[in-house]
Parts: structure tokens; C-alpha cells; sequence
């Protein structure tokens, strides 16, 4: 989208919000609402896709949320992810006979904290400014507590604010992260941009939590183009 046409569409909304002490949670800044303008849904194409898959998803991530908010014990993967981003590709049988392939993927249930089956075309985590705070971003509800997390000294400390924040052990946030600069690479190669439902499609996780993600990254200079030369193959 056009800079100045995203700039106009913003700068209404935010003018006309009144300002009052007792407002609860900080308003959306400018940034958040250029973010906000190319996003896309396709929950229903994906709910649509296979209805069974996306319930048995979702309510793992809900009963896997709610034990590591009670300290419940972490699931550790047993098998690695398949193929380079940990994807298949779903076919739906039909009744007659055929098939109808989907463009989306259904994950393996092992593949969502396997990081070390996927490459690492991260940014070093000393590129992060010796600021705080740099990937901090906003979500519901309280974040978790990773100090006893077994894979914590592989994030910076930032990572770990935005790992807990997102609701996420370090396992996941790491296999995620992975995911997303293997993504960010295909698309830098294929000349193509990386939006942010590029990021929605390379996690096996809630696709709000993978936006924020994508936007975090963005905010730190991590999609910047010049990380993934070294690794480009052309």
C-alpha cells in the first residue's frame, strides 16, 4: 500500500480519539495501524479447509496455554518436523474419488517446538541494540514465567520478554522465529515480499501471536533484506 494513502487512513482515527486518564490499556500507536492495514484473515479458509484439524489445533493450544500458566509440565517434541519449514501439504479426499489440494499446510503435532530440525537464518542476537525493550509488544493476559525454561539461554533477554509476553516456552518461540527467517529467505530469492501473513503461514501457532512476531522482527531491522544475503544461494 501507498505510504501517503496508509498515512491518511490513519491519521483520522487517531485524531479523534479523546484523550482521558482513565483509559485502561495504552491506544494503538501509528505504527500499529499501518500493520494493521494489509492484514488479511483467513481463518475461515482455513476453518473451511478442514474444520476437525483446526478444532483438535486450537484446543491443544488452549489446554497447552492454560497448564504452562498453572506451571504444568512443558510437551517436548519426539520426532522432527518434515521438510525444510516442517509442512506438508493437506489433501482433502473427496467422493468422488478425487482429491483437493489446499494452499494451506497442516503441521505435524511434534513439529511445533523441534527447532533444531529447522535452519537457523536468524540475525545474530547481538545486532539488538543494548536498549530493553526492543521486541516488546502488547497481548492479552499475563505473560508466563520462563525462568526455569531449559531452552532460555538460547534466547536474548528481549526474546524472552517477547516469548513470555506471546504466551510461548522458548522451545515454540524458537522453532517460530527459525520458521519465519526460513520464509523470509524463500521470498527474498523468489523476489517476492514478505508480508506479514507470510509469517501467519510459516508457524504452527495462533496466528495473531505469529503477526506479532512479524511485527516485532519489523521493528528491530530483523526482515531487513541485507541479514539473508549470506545465506541467498543466487
Amino acid at each position: 500500500m501507498d505510504e501517503i494513502l496508509a498515512t491518511q487512513l490513519v491519521s483520522g482515527p487517531i485524531a479523534v480519539k479523546s484523550e482521558t486518564p482513565f483509559r485502561q490499556v495504552s491506544p494503538p500507536l501509528k505504527v500499529d495501524h499501518k500493520l494493521a492495514l494489509p492484514f488479511q484473515s483467513q481463518v475461515m479458509q482455513i476453518f473451511t479447509a478442514n474444520p476437525h484439524q483446526w478444532y483438535k489445533r486450537e484446543r491443544a493450544q488452549l489446554l497447552e496455554d492454560r497448564a504452562l500458566q498453572n506451571g504444568g509440565k512443558r510437551y517436548t517434541s519426539s520426532a522432527p518436523a518434515s521438510g525444510l519449514d516442517g509442512t506438508r501439504p493437506y489433501k482433502q479426499a473427496l467422493k468422488n474419488g478425487g482429491v483437493r489440494k489446499t494452499r494451506f499446510k497442516i503441521w505435524p503435532k511434534s513439529s511445533r517446538k523441534d527447532y533444531n530440525s529447522i535452519p537457523d537464518f536468524c540475525p545474530p542476537l547481538d545486532s539488538l541494540s543494548k536498549q530493553h525493550n526492543l521486541l516488546k509488544v502488547k497481548w492479552k493476559g499475563g505473560p508466563i514465567n520462563l525462568d526455569d525454561d531449559p531452552d532460555a539461554h538460547l534466547l536474548h533477554k528481549d526474546e524472552i520478554l517477547l516469548a513470555a509476553t506471546l504466551r510461548l516456552d522458548c522451545a515454540t518461540y524458537l522453532t517460530s522465529k527459525r520458521r519465519i527467517f526460513v520464509s523470509r529467505l524463500k521470498f527474498l530469492e523468489s523476489g517476492t515480499e514478505f508480508r506479514i501473513i507470510e509469517s501467519q503461514r510459516a508457524c504452527n501457532i495462533n496466528v495473531n501471536k505469529a503477526s506479532k512476531l512479524w511485527q516485532a522482527f519489523k521493528e528491530v531491522g530483523w526482515l531487513d533484506p541485507h541479514w539473508m544475503h549470506k545465506y541467498m544461494t543466487h
